[in-house]
């Protein structure tokens, strides 16, 4: 693409710092509103963040192609604010004897994915 170290860290950090972001936001939407209404469109913006950033080198010009592949990150973290809904559900849905074993198996399930997730970029 044609970026320096810097553009390169940027990229990667905006990601993060949009989900940042968006989580509070997103919360309290979930929190006036059932669960789906945010979810639904939280995951919207992760696979439409996931098609700018798959796109971005398609772009000539480097200039363009490092702002896909910034507003796809930027949407892409946003979308991953929803990593939080599934543990706020389930402590609003379960009874507090099955929490801690149901979001232990939550963020493991999320734990495998970071971890295998890498193979198929390869």
């Amino acid at each position: 693409l044609g970026g320096s170290q810097d553009v390169y860290g940027f990229i990667l950090a905006i990601y993060s710092f949009a989900a940042f972001c968006a989580k509070p936001f997103l919360g309290r939407w979930s929190d006036a509103q059932n669960f789906s209404a945010p979810y639904l469109f939280s995951n919207s913006l992760s696979v439409l963040g996931g098609l700018v950033y798959a796109l971005g080198p398609a772009f000539s010009n480097p200039r363009s192609a490092i702002a896909a592949v910034v507003v796809g990150r930027v949407l892409g973290g946003l979308g991953n604010a929803n990593s939080t809904l599934g543990f706020a559900y389930v402590a609003r849905a379960l009874p507090a004897e099955e929490r801690t074993s149901t979001t232990a198996l939550l963020g493991g399930i999320q734990m495998i994915g970071m971890a295998i997730a890498p193979l198929f970029n390869s």
